[in-house]
């Protein structure tokens, strides 16, 4: 430890009686300083943290304690002017005389209800001492008093029966045969109870075997219902409708179409090549019958044989067969 020797002033190295004396006043300081505070506030940086590290926190409680205080205030306030308010209310409800004749008509009406309650508990009271009085009473008791005994002696004695036959049972060693009998017979029903239910199909996504069975859908259903083969083989029949055998399939129409998938466009354009033919020929027909009448006309007018113009005609014209040169030679005869 330095100190400062003020005969040199210099630091020098203290002593070791200096150091003792430094070190108890500081101790001592110290402890003063704590003076027993917790070992949670014992020091500068527990206390801040207990202040929030607030430079300003007396000024802060003193601003919340402010805020409080005129919260305080206002709540009082508002607690006076609400009891001057009802005060007022009450002073105006006694001095209104309907308030009186209403409390008058509540008391009346309590006072009268006390008075019957009275009455029919003095007429209560009157009865009970009536049957209380009455021999009849005693003895009807003393006969259910006697019953419940009774009933109680023979509910015990049957208890006791009970239990010595029971004790009889245990001893017995054909009960245990016939308890373990019996528990075999309860064992192998509920193994055999296990498998069938392990047979039974599940609730979701069975499989089933066998020839399960099922309600046959009405035709053209188109719900979730089951589809038995029955509904399918009436579906199918509803399909075919009769087709002839050798057609009742969708590869036998296909067949019957040529393996087509353009059919319709195949067979019109077909029929368009037909009539284009047939509309060629009629085309040709007239004009066959165009060039006889010319050479009808021609025949008369230059005294042609007819049998020359039969040969003429008969070499172009096959009529035997129904068949037609080309038209453009038939023009260059």
């Amino acid at each position: 430890m330095l100190v400062y020797d003020f005969s040199t002033t210099a630091l020098v190295v203290a002593d070791a009686a200096t150091r003792t004396y430094a070190d108890t006043a500081i101790a001592t300081a110290v402890a003063a300083l704590v003076d027993s505070a917790p070992g949670t506030l014992d020091t500068l940086n527990e206390l801040a943290a207990a202040i929030n590290d607030d430079a300003g926190a007396f000024a802060t409680l003193t601003t919340s304690i402010a805020a409080v205080q005129s919260d305080v205030d206002s709540n009082e306030t508002a607690s006076d002017a609400a009891e001057a308010a009802l005060s007022g209310r009450l002073d105006t409800l006694e001095a209104d005389p309907t308030t009186a004749t209403a409390l008058a008509a509540v008391q009346a009406d309590v006072d009268a209800n006390e008075t019957a309650s009275d009455n029919a508990e003095a007429a209560l009271s009157t009865r009970l001492d009536t049957l209380e009085a009455d021999p009849t009473t005693a003895t009807a008791l003393a006969a259910v008093q006697a019953d419940v005994n009774q009933n109680e002696s023979d509910s015990d004695s049957a208890e006791a029966a009970l239990s010595a036959r029971i004790d009889t049972l245990e001893a017995d060693p054909t009960t245990a045969t016939a308890l373990a009998a019996v528990q075999a017979d309860v064992d192998q029903n509920e193994s055999d109870a296990d498998t069938a239910i392990a047979l039974k199909a599940n609730i979701a996504g069975p499989t089933f075997t066998g020839v399960p069975a099922a309600p046959t859908a009405s035709a053209g259903t188109n719900t979730t219902q089951l589809a038995t083969t029955a509904y399918v083989t009436a579906a199918v029949a509803a399909l075919i409708d009769s087709a002839p055998g050798a057609i009742n399939t969708l590869n036998e129409l296909a067949a019957a179409l040529g393996d087509d998938a353009n059919f319709s466009t195949t067979i019109t354009n077909s029929i368009a090549a037909v009539q284009a033919d047939v509309n060629q020929t009629s085309l040709t027909l007239t004009l066959l019958s165009l060039l006889f009448k010319l050479m009808l006309i021609r025949m008369r007018q230059t005294e042609m044989p007819q049998t020359l113009l039969f040969l003429l005609v008969s070499q172009h014209w096959k009529l035997t067969q129904l068949q037609l040169l080309p038209l453009p030679q038939l023009i260059l005869l």
